[in-house]
């Protein structure tokens, strides 16, 4: 468990990123759990099927970013 850590950590997190990459993996990373969380609270509270899915849509949006991020190795938006 503790190799995967590493691992993980050193994929999104290690030195060889840029300060904007990392500050970028967090705040997807810290989507996707709050994101995750907020529905799993939603289903304990009853709070509607609705509310479940914007959850889970806003945590697939967050891991998509992460996707994208990590799969193009920028973080600035595309110019049009």
């Amino acid at each position: 468990m503790k190799a995967v850590r590493q691992v993980f950590v050193e994929k999104f997190f290690g030195r060889h990123l840029d300060l904007r990459e990392r500050l970028f993996n967090l705040l997807a990373i810290g989507g996707i759990v709050i994101s995750l969380t907020m529905a799993a609270g939603t289903v304990l509270t009853g709070a509607g099927p609705v509310h479940f899915l914007v959850n889970m849509a806003l945590a697939a949006v967050s891991f998509g970013l992460l996707y994208l991020s990590r799969r193009t190795g920028t973080t600035a938006s595309p110019t049009f």
